[in-house]
């Protein structure tokens, strides 16, 4: 079955060291909450992330 979404949507980590992300201070034993699903919905990196579209995982499209 092939799916539309990422199944694990959001990770936490914890930063082990200080550290400056776009200006923005993550102080050392923070944790950090990544979105996966905003990270695979973005159009900055996934043209038409709302189509389901299997084959822009081919060794053809990872590059473009």
């Amino acid at each position: 079955m092939l799916r539309l979404v990422t199944i694990n949507f959001a990770n936490f980590r914890e930063a082990t060291r200080d550290v400056n992300i776009n200006g923005y201070i993550i102080p050392k034993g923070w944790k950090v909450l990544t979105w996966a699903r905003a990270i695979h919905m973005d159009p900055t990196y996934y043209s038409n992330p709302d189509v389901f579209n299997p084959s822009r995982w081919s060794v053809s499209c990872i590059n473009e």
